[in-house]
């Protein structure tokens, strides 16, 4: 899934890593960003890793939405005359859910939408008593989108208060409003559903936290239990595409700082960030075996915060060291590394990489070349990259 931040500004260069199936060796191509833009950033691979997306920006805060291929390279995509969409999930057909901006009396506001590779726009919409829609995520046909309609209240000069409710749209019941989780919330949000659309996750509380719950059809809501010790959970990031593992946030203790965890059919489990600051996972990959997050190394004074990545027989990593683990040759003056996205076999990456002393940025994408390479990554402890999804708090 996918985070929604732009690279600093400075001297920026879009490099895609491509690799055939039968490549032994990995190569560098520079995609250069469109003229009066900064590098493409790109927010996502979708399932099967033939399609990236990203946006590109201007100084003046201008935007457009980019796709790139193996095949085709980098395709321009203007969606709407305010600019982009964000995008948040993907599907193998190449469709990509996300929000448009739309100007209201109260400002810019963004409103759930499916957008085509071909520039197609089909607008989810939203409940005239709600200010905003967000799409999060889509099954793999993108015939089940999730996300949450909100609006928000001032509480000072400038603070605010998002209040919300979640939303689950198909082509033939368009966008249906879903109940809070749990009684007493005023936000509820669904941030990722599986690939073949029968389980989705998300929370239950505040916009900036509650607790985790998954959601089915058929049976509703039903909360993620706490792992051993835990008081409360926080937020629900992201969910592997067959719906058996979701990561997140949960607190270790009372009056702890928040840990990343994950869940799975034995229960919630707490991810070992220790010499991390961690801000927690933000995207899975397929079966979820490969977790990715974000934090900065505790100790190191001025440390950038760059990306993580945890798997079972590798443990906790930086990004950057699991790329090189896996013989992605990362430029050593780029080794802060931010990973946004991966495809469901964990093959296909993307993401940014910084130079922490100028703060110039590269985009890249890398794509390993045959599965026993990426079999290999069970030992050597892989980074890859689905999506990166901005949680629901993060969003604006």
């Amino acid at each position: 899934m996918i985070k929604r931040a732009f690279a600093s500004a400075g001297s920026c260069t879009m490099l895609l890593l491509n690799f055939t199936a039968a490549a032994t060796a990995q190569q560098w191509v520079n995609v250069a960003p469109t003229t009066g833009y900064t590098a493409p950033q790109l927010m996502g691979v979708n399932a099967n890793g033939s399609l990236i997306g990203g946006v590109e920006v201007t100084n003046d805060g201008l935007s457009q939405n980019v796709f790139w291929s193996p095949a085709g390279g980098k395709v321009i995509i203007n969606p709407s005359p305010l600019g982009f969409i964000q995008m948040s999930g993907s599907c193998d057909t190449g469709l990509w859910v996300g929000s448009g901006l739309e100007l209201q009396s109260r400002g810019y506001y963004r409103t759930a939408e499916i957008l085509s590779r071909d520039g197609h726009v089909t607008s989810i919409g939203r409940s005239s008593n709600y200010e905003q829609s967000l799409a999060y995520d889509c099954d793999v046909t993108c015939t089940t989108v999730v996300g949450v309609q909100r609006s928000y209240v001032r509480t000072g000069n400038t603070s605010y208060s998002w209040y919300g409710r979640p939303f689950v749209w198909t082509p033939t019941g368009g966008r249906v409003e879903l109940p809070h989780a749990v009684s007493g919330a005023n936000y509820t949000t669904l941030v990722a559903v599986s690939r073949d659309g029968r389980i989705a996750a998300g929370y239950s509380g505040y916009q900036s936290g509650g607790v985790a719950v998954t959601w089915t059809a058929s049976g509703g809501y039903q909360r993620l239990p706490l792992p051993p010790g835990s008081p409360a959970s926080n937020q629900v990031t992201d969910m592997s595409g067959d719906g058996n593992v979701v990561v997140g946030t949960c607190y270790s203790a009372p009056g702890s700082s928040l840990t990343a965890v994950y869940w799975d059919a034995a229960g919630g489990h707490f991810i070992d960030t220790s010499g991390w600051n961690s801000r927690g996972p933000t995207l899975t990959n397929g079966n979820g075996s490969i977790i990715v997050g974000m934090g900065s190394l505790l100790g190191v004074p001025n440390s950038p915060e760059e990306g993580w990545v945890y798997t079972a027989a590798g443990g906790v990593r930086s990004a950057y060291q699991f790329l090189l683990g896996l013989g992605v040759p990362v430029p050593g003056d780029h080794n802060v590394v931010d990973i946004r996205g991966m495809s469901a076999d964990g093959r296909t990456f993307c993401g940014i990489a910084t130079n922490p002393v100028n703060g110039d940025s590269i985009g890249y994408v890398a794509i390993v070349p045959s599965p026993g390479a990426f079999l290999a990554i069970g030992a050597a402890g892989l980074v890859c990259v689905r999506r990166r999804r901005r949680t629901a708090a993060a969003s604006a």
